[in-house]
Parts: structure tokens; C-alpha cells; sequence
């Protein structure tokens, strides 16, 4: 079941970050205590990779404040992508995988996690 935790960081990030004004104004949100949606991350031995938030996660290094995340076990995500494994994740375009993980997450009473994906297309 995803569960969320509180994260600096310090997980691989989804890219490179393309826009360092985003990165500027988040932490500045984030310094003045606002909040931001949570990233999500899937766990897979014992470390984290972001299927979102690479901004968010830059601000958070940055500010030096944590930042709520959603995580997912390799299992779930590879259910709610219908992949084998993260090669095939790799290659799957962002509007697809977030579409798939908020359906997965609606389907399976995951609110939080429903809700975390769709922040991604206002973003």
C-alpha cells in the first residue's frame, strides 16, 4: 500500500531540472513554511526513484526543508504503469505514467496518491 513520508531529496530524480526559476520559487515557498504537493517515488532496494517532482526535489535540497512524498513498492508501480519492470518504465512518455498511476490509484482507493498525480498536469 503507497504510504507517504517526509523527504529532503534525497531520491534519484526523474531528469535534470529545465527550469532553475520553478526550482527559486518553490524554495522560497517552501523557506516561507507553504506547503507543496507531495512528490511520488517508488521504492525499489531500499532506495527511492521520483516518477514526479524533480523541481520540488531541488527546492527541497536547496531550502533545506522536507517536502512530503508518496511511496509507491516496485510491485504497485509496475501494476498501475502495466509494465514488467523499470526498463519498460524508462521509456514510458510522463503523460502516460501519470494517467496511469492516478487511475490505478482511484481504482484501488488511493486518494492521496489520485490526487498527488493530477497536481502534475497543472505543474
Amino acid at each position: 500500500m503507497p504510504h507517504e513520508i517526509m523527504t529532503k531529496g534525497n531520491y534519484q530524480p526523474l531528469h535534470d531540472v529545465t527550469n532553475w526559476d520553478k526550482v527559486r520559487e518553490i524554495a522560497a515557498q517552501l523557506t516561507a513554511g507553504q506547503t507543496v504537493p507531495p512528490v511520488v517515488l517508488i521504492e525499489e532496494l531500499g532506495s527511492h526513484v521520483a516518477v514526479t517532482g524533480t523541481h520540488r526535489q531541488a527546492a527541497a535540497q536547496k531550502s533545506g526543508v522536507s517536502i512530503p512524498a508518496i511511496v509507491l513498492t516496485m510491485e504497485e508501480a509496475c501494476e498501475a504503469m502495466q509494465i514488467q519492470d523499470l526498463s519498460e518504465y524508462d521509456h514510458a512518455d510522463h503523460d502516460t505514467r501519470y494517467e496511469q498511476i492516478e487511475q490505478w490509484a482511484k481504482q484501488h482507493g488511493h486518494d492521496d496518491l489520485a490526487a498527488a498525480m493530477s497536481d502534475q498536469y497543472a505543474q
